[in-house]
């Protein structure tokens, strides 16, 4: 497993794919099939599906009331957290409820500052701080407001001080007190406590490592509704971790996984419905799987172009094969960049640009994709 650096769950960095961001890389390109394109543009991204939930009503209308839109907000922030939802989702769901309401970071966080005497803001003002929502990220306030709510004993306070101690957020790091303040929040069953104590064991930090107990912990997250815990227990079944191997499990809980929106999960998900693996093979169902993850994972954007390119899934369609692995190329996928090396190497969805193919093959190369060595080899026999 990837080394975890958000609060909640392995960190993936989202690069927002926006129409005008689109536009302007289609049009600074001397390409006729890029030119024709840019009308596409806007409408492949349609097809992208960013998770439908809401966090709630949103007819809440603060008419400028500091303390109201204060409210919201802190609502937000809390029943997420309740739900087990990751940091990254949680500050989406604020700054959007934001821009739709017209409010201002900076004025949430001046009052919730004004309020810092009551400490049962003070996971949230270490949240503002962490993030910097309204304020400059402040490594120390953040360590100091998170152990101000730990040690008022609430669970989410608990989680947040050992993620500080696990990452060296605010202060020195240390594994042993990280796993400390995770086994204590895990007993109060919050969840998304247990998978960072599963974590801790299967990994050994801060403990000896312990593959039954990560097994335990995990299986008490996944059933508590934590993603990135029915994430890492369909993980343990995939591999056959204490367990035997069983890829229906492993398909079960990488869907309910990604019901609640881990990008990970999506991408399972959809690879096992595009294979068949542990469940009916379902190529259409795959492509919306990946089309929900491609906002997010540069994977899933390289398999929306795959998908496009031999029609897997959706209609065949080479210039939006060509325009997906250009966007998965741009964003650094190995994989992408490879792809599009052999658009440009082979005339899909563009014009043949032997240069452009070489550049590409050779990006991808350095980004640790070896089989482009042989495309490199004919690539340079065929340039005049």
């Amino acid at each position: 497993m990837a080394q975890v650096s958000t609060l909640f769950q392995p960190a993936y960095l989202v690069q927002s794919q926006t129409h005008n961001h689109i536009k302007s890389s289609v049009t600074n390109e001397n390409d006729p099939f890029i030119q024709s394109a840019v009308d596409l543009a806007s409408e492949a991204l349609d097809e992208i599906q960013i998770s439908d939930k809401t966090c709630f009503a949103l007819s809440s209308s603060t008419n400028g009331n500091d303390e109201s839109a204060l409210e919201f907000v802190y609502r937000i922030y809390n029943d997420s957290s309740a739900q087990n939802e990751d940091d990254l989702n949680i500050l989406v769901e604020i700054k959007e409820w934001l821009d739709e309401n017209d409010e201002s970071a900076e004025t949430i966080f001046q009052t919730v500052y004004q309020k810092r005497d009551d400490e049962s803001y003070a996971s949230f003002l270490g949240f503002l701080y962490c993030y910097g929502l309204g304020t400059p990220v402040d490594k120390e306030k953040t360590f100091y407001w998170y152990k101000v709510a730990a040690d008022r004993g609430e669970p989410l306070g608990l989680l947040q001080l050992g993620w500080c101690y696990h990452e060296a957020f605010g202060i020195t790091q240390n594994d042993k007190k990280a796993f400390e303040l995770f086994e204590k929040c895990a007993s109060t069953g919050y969840a998304t406590g247990q998978t960072w104590l599963g974590h801790c064991y299967e990994h050994g930090h801060g403990t000896e490592i312990d593959l039954e107990k990560a097994f335990t912990w995990y299986s008490n997250s996944a059933k508590g509704d934590c993603a990135w815990g029915q994430n890492m227990l369909a993980h343990m079944y995939r591999k056959g971790i204490v367990t035997q191997r069983d890829q229906a499990q492993a398909f079960l809980w990488f869907e309910k996984s990604a019901q609640r929106g881990y990008v990970e999960s999506q991408c399972w998900l959809a690879s096992y419905l595009q294979t068949g693996t542990g469940t009916k093979k379902d190529l259409e169902k795959a492509f919306e799987w990946y089309s929900r993850a491609a906002p997010h994972d540069d994977y899933s954007l390289n398999m929306i172009g795959f998908c496009h390119m031999n029609g897997e899934g959706t209609q065949k369609n080479i210039l939006r094969g060509f325009f997906y692995y250009k966007q998965a190329g741009h964003n650094g996928h190995s994989r992408g960049q490879m792809n599009l090396a052999c658009c440009y190497h082979y005339a899909l969805g563009t014009l043949r640009d032997l240069h452009e193919a070489l550049r590409w093959y050779k990006i991808a190369y350095r980004n640790g994709d070896e089989n482009t060595m042989r495309e490199i080899t004919a690539v340079f026999d065929q340039l005049p």
